[in-house]
C-alpha cells in the first residue's frame, strides 16, 4: 500500500503489505519491571515447592524405615480373644489402677470397648460376674482378684480375667 504525502508518492511506511505490523531487526520489546517481578515470584514459589518436596521424601523415607522395624499396632489387640470367655454375658467389670483421665488410659479402654463389642465393660464395676483387671502391677490386680474371693481365668498381655463365683 503506498502513501501519498504531498509532493508525490512514498514507499510503505512498515516495509512491505499494509496488513501487517512494522518489523524491524532492532525493535524489541522492553521488559517492564512487572514481568521481572512476575518472574521472580514465579522462581521464589518454585524453589519452595522444590525444597518442601525433598524434606517431603526424607520424611517419608524415615517413616518407611519405622514401619519396617516396626509395624502397625493396634493396643486393643491384647483384649482380643476375651470375648470367648465372655459368650453369655452382656456386661463386664473393668478395673484398672491406672488414671482414667489421661489419654492414653482412656483411649485402652476405649479400644477394649470397640474389641470386645457388643458387650459393656463397666469401669471399676467389681461386682460383675467377669472382670478384666488391667492393672500396671500384675501383683497388685492379683490380690485385688483374691481379696474378691474370685479367680484368675485367663491372663494375656499384662491383663486377667477373672471370674467370680456366682
Amino acid at each position: 500500500m503506498l502513501a501519498i504525502r504531498r509532493g508525490g508518492v512514498s514507499p510503505p511506511l512498515h516495509g512491505g503489505r499494509g496488513d501487517r505490523a512494522p518489523t524491524s531487526i532492532h525493535m524489541s520489546p522492553k521488559k517492564s519491571f512487572t514481568s521481572y517481578l512476575q518472574y521472580a515470584v514465579l522462581f521464589f514459589f518454585s524453589v519452595i515447592i522444590l525444597v518442601n518436596a525433598v524434606r517431603l521424601g526424607g520424611e517419608l523415607q524415615g517413616i518407611a524405615k519405622i514401619k519396617k522395624v516396626m509395624p502397625f499396632y493396634f493396643p486393643g489387640l491384647k483384649f482380643s480373644g476375651l470375648d470367648t470367655f465372655l459368650k453369655d454375658s452382656e456386661r463386664v467389670g473393668y478395673y484398672t489402677d491406672r488414671d482414667m483421665k489421661t489419654d492414653e488410659n482412656a483411649r485402652n479402654f476405649a479400644q477394649a470397648q470397640l474389641i470386645l463389642a457388643p458387650i459393656i465393660l463397666e469401669v471399676d464395676n467389681l461386682k460383675r460376674r467377669y472382670i478384666i483387671f488391667d492393672c500396671a502391677d500384675e501383683q497388685h490386680a492379683l490380690n485385688k482378684i483374691m481379696s474378691l474371693g474370685a479367680r484368675p481365668i485367663k491372663k494375656k498381655g499384662g491383663l486377667i480375667l477373672a471370674e467370680r463365683q456366682p
